[in-house]
């Protein structure tokens, strides 16, 4: 399985609910007292993984909110998440820059981000006393504009309202120990998939009560979907982690920022360009980023953007020297050195990549993120205890990290240790029970050990996890066949299902196609 950065209210069990009667929802009206120049839009990139959402500045204008899978990926069903590398764009500012994730509350589904910015216009957050009175509640949120670049559809931008706001009810909040830590909204139609990390402020007042999280939707008798409601982290709990960020060792170094100019220019420039990129349209994307570096000259954020449309039009020579200059201008980047290293690893070029990785390893770069990307760029050539350091270490930041549990049952595979390689994965599958990609490998590793039960057991789990989708089916039946001529019949059975399935491209519909060619003739051969 590849490591590399390509481009959901929880459990309450120890929660007390404090009900609030419901009032009708009633559509809200942009507010001219709510700011909307806090409003950050939030990148996430992954192994496999990458999405666009959205938070808020907060703090003396360098903390940003939002919600924990939006600034990592965290898959559906388990209590873990698989670090990323983050971007924050600033409309306000016509800004963007890398940002760390410093706190974070898997429970809750709460980020805090770290910025190089100081000065960013920022909200203020309420008292308890306030939240635990609350009775009406306003969303506010850059939904359109965010919904228009993850799509990638530019035309959009010039007609997306500036803010995005409802008005909704209390349903609860969530009280423990007498604080309150969370709280749920009335249902509307206008709120749903993509107001995560909106803030949630009193209907009346400027201080922001919560930040979205998660929105869910009821289901009527006839199985259809109705109107949704807002799940949040409240005000307390993210100054309870915003106060733990500020006291981690080493964050006061994080290098800050002034308020750059231009922004009227820039933000519009940054936000084409985000989209165009989204679109695959690079060298549209390419021109303005190249003017917006003439406006945004010391932005090292800037420069990796320019890279990787450089890079995604093959062009390495420009791709390397935009990376090479991120990385002078921001020495605390992860971005550019993950990023430059894949590129070097891609063109042969693997020495050069993992001295740059071991390079940020030892000038104290996030660990979790560096420790898979070295992992995936020497895979087994690193000595056993070389992989168990960098793993013990980044466990050490997130031990609920799949992707590192995995590297671990790399590990004891390699030393033999089929016992503790089983312990792992399990581990992992329980952290990310939906990511499908873990379960491919885990099923290829099995194959190894000659468990293919065990092995069809997790083949038939990832049809489960996505039906829908012709690759798991295509696997299967590629697994089947292997296993000789009495399964034959199972495997042409799945193949002719994945075919049946739409298609996603992957795998093309040729190569299912010849596939079931190739069954039905060893079928054949069978009977004669």
């Amino acid at each position: 399985m590849s490591h590399m950065f390509p481009r959901p209210m929880p459990h309450r069990s120890l929660w007390l609910i404090a009900l609030i009667v419901l009032t009708p929802v009633i559509g809200a009206e942009p507010n001219a007292t709510i700011d909307d120049a806090p409003l950050v839009i939030v990148t996430s990139r992954a192994p496999g993984a990458g999405g666009t959402g959205q938070g808020f500045v907060i703090g003396e204008g360098s903390f940003v909110v939002t919600a924990l899978h939006v600034a990592a990926d965290r898959p559906d069903g388990g209590d873990g998440h698989i670090n990323a590398i983050v971007n924050v764009y600033s409309p306000a500012w016509g800004a963007v820059c890398e940002a760390r994730l410093v706190a974070a509350d898997t429970e809750a589904d709460l980020a805090i981000l770290a910025t190089p910015w100081r000065g960013h216009p920022a909200y203020v957050l309420a008292d308890s006393s306030d939240v635990l009175s609350a009775g009406r509640l306003r969303v506010v949120s850059r939904h359109t504009m965010v919904d228009a670049l993850h799509h990638g559809q530019p035309d959009r931008l010039a007609d997306a309202p500036r803010m995005d706001v409802v008005d909704l009810p209390v349903d609860y909040i969530a009280v423990r120990a007498g604080r309150p830590m969370g709280l749920r909204t009335g249902q509307a139609d206008e709120v749903g998939e993509g107001w995560s990390g909106s803030p949630i402020f009193f209907r009346d007042r400027r201080e922001v009560a919560a930040v979205a999280t998660k929105s869910t939707r009821t289901v009527n008798r006839l199985g259809e979907e109705e109107s949704a409601a807002i799940e949040g982290a409240s005000a307390d709990l993210i100054r309870d982690k915003m106060d733990a960020a500020r006291q981690k060792q080493g964050f006061v170094s994080y290098k800050m920022g002034d308020a750059p100019a231009h922004a009227d220019r820039a933000a519009p420039l940054m936000l084409r360009a985000f989209a165009m990129a989204k679109a695959d349209r690079h060298p549209e994307a390419l021109l303005i980023l190249h003017e917006l570096k003439l406006l945004r000259p010391e932005s090292a954020a800037v420069h990796v953007l320019l890279a990787n449309e450089h890079q995604d039009l093959h062009q390495v020579d420009a791709a390397e020297a935009e990376y090479r200059q991120a990385m002078k201008l921001n020495t605390n980047a992860l971005g550019p050195r993950i990023l430059l290293a894949q590129m070097l690893n891609d063109v042969d070029r693997r020495d050069e990549a993992v001295k740059l990785l071991r390079a940020a390893w030892d000038e104290g770069l996030p660990k979790p993120q560096l420790a898979v990307a070295l992992i995936n760029i020497l895979g087994q050539e690193a000595p056993v205890d070389q992989r168990r350091a960098w793993i013990d270490a980044a466990m050490q930041v997130n031990p609920r990290n799949a992707l590192l549990w995995m590297c671990l049952t790399q590990c004891h595979i390699g030393t033999g240790d089929a016992p503790a390689a089983g312990d792992a994965i399990a581990t992992a599958i329980r952290l990310a029970p939906m990511k499908f990609e873990l379960r491919i490998w885990w099923a290829e590793q099995l194959k190894k050990l000659e468990r293919f039960d065990d092995a069809e057991q997790q083949y038939q789990q990832m049809i489960l996890i996505q039906p829908n989708n012709p690759t798991p089916r295509y696997l299967y039946a590629e697994f089947l066949r292997e296993r000789g001529p009495e399964r034959v019949e199972d495997a042409l059975t799945q193949a002719r299902k994945a075919m049946a399935l739409p298609d996603e491209g992957k795998p093309p519909r040729d190569v299912i196609r010849e596939l079931i060619g190739e069954l039905y003739s060893a079928q054949v051969d069978a009977t004669e």
